[in-house]
């Protein structure tokens, strides 16, 4: 499946994709030695996150299970602007948790998936097996009930609340009958083997996981994201010292989970190149169709050229050791830091673009 995800996003980028988006070299260049010039970027990009217990569980079991939830109904948390429906807007949805304060979008969901599994095991003898029947058997209106008692503003303008909940009732079905109950069972099942969790993950539970793939009309399918998410999400934590932690084996061609994110950090750095049209596109907030070669052309680019940066810094220190968490962690976790503006007002000498990429959203991705 890796090697899947990988070919099927070249063959799209280079029958299609790359009329949209090019990918720079000399600038994939320049920027891998830039970070290996500078020993504390290097250093972070070769350290695992640790994710925060504020809005993950440290236990490892727990977290594990968190993020099977999570990302299972995981989708973009940008609202649609009422004003002006062809057009996005920087507005997130939002989800307070009373220790830490307001937390948006991807924050603010998995912090709610954690706060629905605890208001669960908080009953006494209750475990991730009544988690499980808990999300199988959890209605739109309860979500909605949910977030009304433990937010003291709630925030119940979220897209794709009751697709949502659809694939958390598959997973809470599918975990509680099949893996009593704890999604650790599934990976154990798989031998914690990358390329055996992400065919799995889409034949196990195929409206949650199997549905992050798009046909292209007799040219075959482009693999994207959802999947290798999870698969990343968790290497993190099981990489991060926890006592009962399990990290996921033979990442080495598991590529980049592409979301908009990534697209957007790349083309700062100058190795993303636009068409004129799709940057018009892009720098004036259109919305644009999921399933749209112009943002299936910018998804393929980015996983091919984050893919290409992997490989050059391998070779550079000449290791193995370096996976896509590292390449996402460096791109997404720095993006506002002072490395990568250095980079792009030093080296590039152009101003940081803030601009997102906005389109049309579904469960797939």
């Amino acid at each position: 499946m890796a090697l899947k995800i990988k070919s099927s996003a070249e063959n799209f980028y280079n029958r299609t994709g790359k009329n949209f988006v090019g990918i720079d070299e000399g600038a994939l260049e320049l920027f891998a030695e830039y970070v290996l010039e500078n020993g504390d970027v290097a250093e972070k990009l070769l350290k695992t996150r640790k994710r925060k217990g504020m809005y993950y569980f440290d236990d490892w079991e727990l977290f594990a299970n968190q993020q099977a939830y999570a990302n299972a109904a995981n989708a973009c948390f940008w609202k649609v602007n009422p004003d002006d429906p062809e057009k996005g807007t920087t507005d997130r949805w939002t989800y307070r948790e009373a220790e830490w304060g307001r937390l948006p979008g991807f924050l603010a969901w998995h912090t709610l998936i954690k706060d629905m599994m605890e208001a669960v095991m908080s009953e006494e003898g209750k475990g991730l097996k009544d988690v499980a029947e808990y999300f199988e058997n959890l209605t739109p209106e309860m979500f909605r009930e949910f977030i009304k008692g433990h937010d003291d503003t709630p925030d119940l303008d979220l897209q794709l609340i009751e697709e949502r909940v659809e694939n958390l009732n598959e997973m809470g079905k599918v975990i509680g009958e099949k893996y009593d109950g704890d999604f650790v069972n599934f990976l154990e099942e798989q031998d914690y083997v990358a390329g055996k969790i992400v065919t799995a993950l889409a034949e196990t539970f195929p409206e949650s996981y199997g549905r992050d793939s798009y046909e292209l009309e007799g040219r075959g399918k482009l693999y994207l994201q959802k999947r290798n998410v999870l698969l990343d999400i968790i290497l993190h934590q099981g990489a991060s010292h926890k006592e009962n932690a399990r990290p996921i084996k033979y990442m080495n061609g598991i590529p980049i989970a592409s979301d908009y994110v990534i697209p957007k950090v790349l083309r700062n750095l100058g190795i993303l190149k636009y068409s004129e049209e799709l940057a018009r596109k892009v720098d004036q907030d259109i919305i644009m169709d999921e399933d749209s070669d112009e943002i299936l052309a910018i998804r393929a680019g980015a996983l091919l050229a984050a893919d290409k940066l992997q490989a050059l810094l391998a070779e550079k220190v000449k290791t193995t050791k370096i996976y896509s968490h590292h390449i996402d962690a460096l791109l997404v976790k720095h993006i506002k830091s002072k490395h990568i503006e250095e980079f792009i007002n030093d080296y590039l000498g152009v101003p940081v673009d803030q601009h997102d990429i906005h389109y049309t959203v579904t469960l797939t991705h």
